[in-house]
């Protein structure tokens, strides 16, 4: 790597010596005119091209490349500055409380949150949609304990198939009838 270094700064050099020379030709004095000219804009367009392939920066002095470097590391401590305020902000709106529910009934709120799923609107659209089981499950694992532990993922993923339409009868099982103390159903609309 150091050899391609040393050969790409030195063409640059060469480049840029020829460039130097030719732009400052007097153009009244040069026999040759239309040929620099020409000249000129093939070594512009060959720096160009340098340019965009130069890994080392070998277009820039020293100076150059400390005023680069502040900018880019000015740029990036304000970037996590403001990343720093996102997460406060989120942190802000978490709450590190959980629902307690009663001893041995966590099931009732998979029932609760099974039919939540199931409810349309007046108009045939879905209440809540979600495109996956997982945000049900993580929901509850988030929010809620059963008397003051933890309600485990693994547990909840047999009651939330991935495709309620059709259930997985390995991986999916129904909350038992003793657990559905609650059926959610339309209010009675007013006349």
């Amino acid at each position: 790597m150091a050899r391609k270094s040393i050969f790409f700064k030195r063409f640059w050099s060469l480049i840029e010596t020829r460039l130097k020379t030719l732009v400052e030709k007097d153009i009244y004095e040069s026999k040759n005119h239309v040929r620099d000219q020409q000249e000129i804009e093939h070594l512009r367009s060959l720096t160009h091209f340098l340019l965009s392939v130069d890994k080392w920066n070998s277009h820039e002095t020293e100076k150059a490349i400390n005023v680069r470097l502040q900018m880019e590391n000015h740029r990036l401590t304000n970037k996590l500055m403001e990343r720093d305020e996102e997460v406060k902000m989120y942190k802000s709106k978490e709450t590190t409380d959980k629902i307690n529910l009663h001893p041995d009934s966590y099931l009732v709120l998979v029932d609760l949150l099974l039919q939540l799923q199931d409810l349309k609107l007046d108009d045939g659209k879905e209440l809540l949609f979600s495109r996956t089981q997982a945000v049900w499950m993580k929901m509850i694992n988030n929010y809620f304990t059963e008397d003051h532990e933890e309600i485990k993922l693994s547990t909840l993923k047999r009651y939330f198939p991935a495709d309620n339409n059709n259930p997985s009868s390995v991986k999916h099982a129904p909350v038992p009838a003793n657990k559905k103390l609650f059926k959610i159903m339309p209010a009675k609309k007013r006349a």
